[in-house]
């Protein structure tokens, strides 16, 4: 009797026990990315990536590839509500401040950490930054040759779509390889711009294009 009197006991302080494990987990529902080449070489790009949260979540991130470019300069982040304030202090990978956003640059990359309160939500955030260097002009041709999306990501990317604009083109004028996964397509448009859309970037998985054009566009 005295051994049923401790397994209940032991029955009821578990039960009255506040749980400890919370199931967590994110996913990315859409991906837009906007890049415009300019004449002197430099790429102005904006992704938007909309985001899916089960739990609570207090920061994103980009880590982007520089090894590629001269440089990359962050313009701005945009969330759910308005643009984000950039903070300089490093304590911020801690605290976390709801609005801000943290870069790091550390040499082959730039790391950009978006600090946000969201639980059992989606939330859009959207990344600008210029690429220094992005395209280069050969002794016969111009090469915009781009990683856009990185294989570091550790959630498969849904619904992605790329467009690529490039100076001084027409259609007839440009050649585009997009190196991905083998259920997306590319297109150049009327006017020399690329398309490229995939359903489902696995995870560690990248995305990138090689474009050929003009020597003359640069």
């Amino acid at each position: 009797m005295k051994r049923r009197a401790l397994v209940l006991l032991v029955i009821a302080i578990l039960m009255a026990a506040p749980a400890t494990a919370v199931a967590k987990s994110y996913w990315v529902s859409e991906v837009r990315i906007d890049a415009a080449v300019a004449a002197d070489g430099s790429m102005a790009v904006t992704e938007a990536r909309t985001f899916g949260f089960e739990g609570a979540y207090t920061f994103v991130f980009w880590d982007l590839d520089a090894s590629a470019a001269s440089a990359i300069e962050i313009l701005g982040v945009d969330g759910p509500t308005g643009p984000y304030t950039q903070t300089t202090d490093p304590g911020s990978v801690d605290s976390r401040p709801p609005g801000m956003f943290y870069v790091n640059n550390y040499g082959s990359g730039v790391e950009v950490r978006v600090y946000h309160r969201t639980s059992d939500d989606s939330a859009t955030f959207s990344l600008r930054y210029r690429v220094i260097g992005a395209a280069k002009k050969w002794d016969d041709t111009s090469e915009l040759y781009w990683k856009f999306i990185g294989d570091g990501w550790d959630v498969a990317s849904s619904n992605v779509s790329l467009k690529v604009t490039l100076p001084n083109v027409t259609k007839g004028d440009v050649q585009v390889w997009t190196h991905g996964p083998l259920t997306g397509f590319d297109q150049i448009n009327e006017d020399g711009s690329i398309s490229a859309e995939v359903d489902s970037l696995p995870a560690g998985v990248f995305m990138e294009q090689r474009v050929l054009f003009p020597r003359e566009s640069l």
